[in-house]
């Protein structure tokens, strides 16, 4: 089966990266502390690009969490590879950086395509009574003092068999025209994502980070629609979880930065995509010399914008209630450059697809803080679902 990642390139905005085909790789079905020692061995041992994917659960063992394997989700939960094949294309003009350009992989980066695969309706694995009474018994757990904000996901499934996984991805990217979007397909498996959202980058010894949280519709004119960032701005909720969410990514940076180097370039910055506003903040740090790539994951995974704080009590409690494990979602997908420089994102508003299993599902999820409304919190998720909805099922 073919591999095909097709990714953003960070440094030239509208313009993708295709990587195709494998030179060299590495899988691991369930990640432990040993096999990120045996990834990193793998990336030094290894020049040019590389590309990857890394399921949430992979960072279990920096947390210090022992989950029992959800049989349902078959993702790898660390894949990296090299290339034979990688270009660089604005859906016009195509260049090749290595190997060789397929004859079709200008057609693989047209937005303009139409979506072969039937109507697909994605049922929920959590009621909305279900959710309530989730939310309800989580907001205890901050009354008592066990965590201050917990992100709380939901599931979206469906048996189905898509016949174009990149077509109906492309569908779902000109729905969102999201910054961090990436189609990755490797033998079986899919990710089809649209995130707005940067988990990591780095670009010589500057690391930085981009949590969002904080999140409401777009207006229906211009006059609504300044008058929704203005609320967004002024949210005591959303800047209460954004905050916490900022000082947990500034205590994770600085366990591999230089000392005094962390600093927040930017606190509640209101961002416009095209369905959503977002509330996102930006930290950088520098990092020590020598630290590597999975220094800076063992420190900083999974991402606080997806579990809460403090980390390890809301990695639990995420185990005790969601009703399936997060697989790939609320992971990351990226690339390293050869430099070692590199930009992962935030594997959320995606469509994960097992053609071997025909399984289809979409996890969404929100911040539940001491303040929150339940109903509040599961119609923002009916929010972040709707480009999903509307890709699979015009």
């Amino acid at each position: 089966m073919a591999t095909r990642f097709i990714l953003p390139l960070k440094s030239d905005k509208g313009k993708w990266m295709i990587a195709s085909g494998i030179r060299s790789s590495f899988t691991c079905h369930v990640a432990e502390k040993y096999d990120w020692l045996q990834l990193q061995h793998w990336l030094d041992q290894n020049t040019g690009y590389k590309f990857g994917w890394i399921g949430y659960a992979a960072g279990n063992d920096f947390g210090g969490i022992k989950l029992a394997q959800d049989t349902r989700d078959t993702f790898p939960q660390l894949f990296f590879f090299v290339p034979e094949n990688l270009v660089v294309t604005d859906g016009k003009t195509v260049e090749v950086l290595s190997g060789e350009m397929a004859n079709d992989c200008a057609e693989w980066i047209r937005m303009d395509q139409q979506n072969d695969n039937l109507p697909v309706v994605l049922t929920n694995e959590t009621t909305r009574d279900e959710y309530l009474s989730d939310v309800a018994r989580l907001k205890h757990h901050i009354q008592i003092g066990d965590i201050y904000e917990v992100n709380y996901c939901q599931v979206f499934s469906a048996k189905t068999t898509l016949n174009d996984p990149l077509s109906l991805w492309k569908k779902l990217y000109r729905l969102t025209e999201s910054p961090h979007a990436a189609y990755a397909e490797y033998q079986q498996w899919h990710i089809l994502c649209a995130s707005p959202e940067r988990f990591l980058s780095r670009e010589g010894d500057t690391v930085r980070s981009q949590p969002i949280k904080g999140t409401i519709r777009r207006g229906t004119d211009p006059e609504e629609d300044d008058q929704l960032k203005k609320q967004l701005l002024e949210s005591k909720k959303e800047r209460s979880e954004n905050v916490m969410i900022v000082d947990l990514v500034r205590n994770d940076l600085s366990r591999f930065a230089t000392r005094g180097s962390v600093s927040v370039d930017e606190l509640f910055g209101v961002h416009t995509f095209k369905t959503v506003h977002h509330l996102i903040s930006t930290l950088s740090c520098t990092a020590q010399p020598s630290v590597t790539f999975t220094d800076i994951m063992a420190a900083t995974f999974p991402m606080g914008s997806m579990t809460g704080a403090p980390k390890k009590s809301a990695m639990h409690l995420i185990h005790d209630f969601e009703k399936s494990a997060r697989g790939i979602y609320s992971g990351s997908i990226g690339y390293l450059s050869p430099n070692g420089d590199f930009d992962f994102n935030v594997v959320i508003r995606s469509l994960l697809y097992d053609s071997q299993t025909d399984r289809l599902c979409a996890g969404v999820g929100s911040a539940i803080t001491a303040g929150c409304d339940p109903a509040y919190e599961y119609e923002e998720c009916m929010l972040k679902a709707n480009a999903l909805f509307r890709a699979l099922n015009p």
